[in-house]
């Protein structure tokens, strides 16, 4: 399974908008608490899928979760 993300697919005048509304979220106080509380999912996934059998579905929570935090905080693809 595939989970690059997809901003390769959006138009320029699109993606361009979606910057800005990030950049709008970042500029907003809750921005951190919802940083914060993506990560503490993210380590428990992370331990689950270190303590389970190995499950790609569980693989698929911990890089899909990592990458939703670094779009969030970096702007990155």
């Amino acid at each position: 399974m595939n989970h690059r993300t997809r901003l390769g697919l959006i138009s320029s005048d699109d993606q361009a908008a979606a910057r800005d509304g990030l950049s709008r979220l970042r500029s907003n106080r809750d921005f951190e608490a919802l940083i914060a509380l993506l990560e503490q999912e993210l380590v428990i996934e992370r331990e689950l899928y270190e303590t389970r059998t190995a499950d790609d579905h569980q693989r698929g929570q911990v890089v899909m979760l990592k990458k939703v935090i670094d779009l969030l905080e970096t702007g990155d693809k």
